[in-house]
């Protein structure tokens, strides 16, 4: 097994939204944080498992509102003023 780093958004952009990046099948998501400016998830994956698989992430502002769908929340980023909430689909 091995950790692999997955960028998902710059903060240059408006980092709200949902985002479907590509993982190695079957990937753990293990946690978010902010890397150089950039919302990264981390995730325990099987290199020898070439197969991608979607996951989406979604990022929240404090009090945006949020459907009920079912999610898994990752982590919460401060960002200055802002604190952005994420979560994986």
């Amino acid at each position: 097994m091995r950790i692999y780093k997955y960028p998902v958004v710059p903060l240059s952009v408006d980092p709200t939204g949902s985002f479907p990046i590509q993982v190695v099948q079957y990937a753990d998501i293990l946690c978010a944080g902010l890397q150089e400016g950039t919302i990264c998830i981390w995730a325990k994956v099987n290199p020898l498992v070439v197969a991608l698989e979607t996951r989406t992430i979604e990022i929240y502002a404090t009090g945006e509102t949020m459907d009920q769908s079912v999610r898994r929340y990752l982590h919460s980023i401060q960002d200055g003023y802002f604190t952005w909430h994420v979560f994986v689909r």
